[in-house]
């Protein structure tokens, strides 16, 4: 069974759990597989040790030149060479007990022999076997942890600069997503989809950190092509870096995977890239997918560097009409999250007219806004200036210049997308029930016929502008909170 770093219980859930200063090995356990490792020492065949695992081991393999997917035989001769190592460690700490080691598991004596040998008794050379033993996976835990440690900041300078310090209603995402990802199987691509601010590239960063520390991945890479920014007082402006092309995406992969290379042509970083992501694991991140010129070249591309290393991508845009894509909807925080958020955001920047609020003074917010959490967030930023009840009046009436930025921050872009059929399904949906309602209930709000209301559907489904749920067998649509909201006001604006 693998060998897990054990997080440090006295750190509180708002911080990151997995720092790998917060990290600790079991050292009993991994004690016992030291041991167990040094009784195979003799044996072919498969090797099953958790050593195997460890960041130590693969620094061991590449410094014997070994292959990527090293035989039995070549993990055997890799991981005695690990322990040969650690014996001549111990020989300079712990002469005595390297020297036990040494006799009972890589000369294979017994321990009455050994005893004669050391002229000591059996009791002893038992004891010395033992604490030579615990002294190994001592070191062992503190090297491991080191190249963790350094791993992690590696990586931890790819991902873009962490705006939550906890998380709401993501819990069951991660396992869900990290499932898929820890497969050594298909899906190859998983795609997180959702409407703007609902909090993709926020649960894309909480897997990914979650995965930091797993040596299931050889290297993990990150690639933002976000366009735009806006900041909790409203302000939207444009990202200074937005990567736009298939070229200029496999240029800062090839640059981040692997950095001790030159940047050669284009068609030549291609290879090269397929050559590392086709020989070990890797996970790369592209975020905010929807902004790079040409999505339909991109996927093909994508698809040719998959297996075994695998692809997570955040997009506005859903693919599910796209062959070997696994596609992830993010739904808003449900009531009870939303609040919460509210209450922590408003704690973090001490306004105590939201941290102290009861629930009936919140919902209205929720009413208004959803749960989409930058939405969420922005209302908290902005109350201290303007108060609730005005702000709450300035989203709904969409007036006010951080109105008008938001829904243009989060629809702009797939408003200008949808042809007219599109645009006149989407206003028609703003009767759609909170819960939802079918196709029939569309077809009649719309009056179009109802192979323009599917034609239709499909882009709005495409930009999640909509969503879609499959009840017993019955699919219905339905409208985020905030998408309402836009409907009724802004979206009138922008049609002048």
């Amino acid at each position: 069974m693998p060998i897990r770093p054990i997080p440090d219980n006295s750190v509180a859930q708002e911080t990151n759990p997995l720092m790998h200063d917060r990290l600790r090995f079991d050292l009993q356990e991994l004690a016992e597989h030291v041991h167990t490792a040094f009784k195979d020492w003799q044996k072919a065949g498969d090797v099953n040790s958790p050593l195997t695992e460890f960041h130590l081991f693969e620094h061991a393999r590449q410094a014997q030149q070994f292959t990527d997917d090293p035989s039995a035989l070549e993990q055997r001769q890799i991981l005695n060479r690990m322990l040969l190592e650690e014996l001549s460690h111990l020989a300079t700490t712990h002469p005595q007990e390297a020297a036990v080691l040494r006799s009972r598991f890589v000369e294979n004596r017994y321990v009455r022999e050994v005893a004669l040998r050391q002229n000591v008794s059996e009791s002893t050379v038992y004891i010395q076997q033992r604490e030579g033993i615990e002294h190994i996976a001592q070191r062992l835990i503190a090297q491991e942890t080191a190249l963790r440690g350094e791993r992690a900041d590696v990586l931890n300078g790819r991902l873009p600069a962490a705006t939550a310090t906890r998380l709401f209603g993501l819990e069951p995402h991660i396992d869900n997503i990290a499932g898929q990802l820890s497969t050594s199987q298909p899906p190859w691509i998983v795609s997180i989809e959702g409407i703007g601010g609902i909090g993709k590239t926020t649960l894309a960063d909480a897997i990914v950190r979650h995965t930091i520390d797993d040596a299931a991945f050889a290297d993990i890479g990150w690639v933002s092509a976000k366009s735009a920014v806006l900041d909790l007082a409203g302000n939207l402006r444009a990202a200074p870096s937005a990567m736009l092309s298939v070229d200029e995406l496999i240029a800062a992969l090839f640059a981040q995977l692997l950095p001790n290379l030159p940047l050669p042509g284009p068609e030549r970083a291609m290879t090269l890239l397929r050559k590392r992501l086709k020989e070990q694991p890797h996970l790369v991140v592209i975020d905010n997918l929807e902004t790079l010129e040409d999505l339909h070249e991109l996927l093909p591309t994508l698809r040719s560097l998959t297996n075994p290393s695998k692809f997570l991508l955040t997009t506005r845009w859903s693919l599910y009409a796209e062959p070997g894509v696994f596609p992830y909807h993010v739904p808003e925080l449900a009531q009870g999250d939303a609040l919460s958020l509210l209450r922590y955001e408003a704690t973090q920047t001490n306004l105590r007219s939201v941290s102290t609020a009861d629930d009936a003074m919140l919902i209205p917010v929720y009413q208004t806004v959803g749960g989409n959490p930058l939405a969420l967030r922005l209302v908290v930023g902005l109350a201290r200036v303007y108060g609730l009840d005005v702000l709450l009046v300035d989203l709904t009436n969409a007036s006010g210049q951080p109105a008008e930025n938001l829904y243009s921050y989060i629809y702009r872009r797939a408003w200008d997308g949808l042809d007219e059929l599109g645009r006149v399904v989407l206003l028609a949906t703003a009767a759609l029930a909170p819960g939802g309602d079918d196709l029939d209930f569309l077809l009649q709000i719309a009056s179009l016929p109802r192979e323009d209301v599917v034609t239709a559907l499909n882009q709005l489904v495409t930009r999640n502008l909509i969503n879609v749920s499959d009840e017993a067998g019955v699919v219905r649509y339905s409208l985020h909170s905030l998408t309402r909201t836009f409907l009724q006001e802004q979206v009138a604006k922008w049609q002048m």
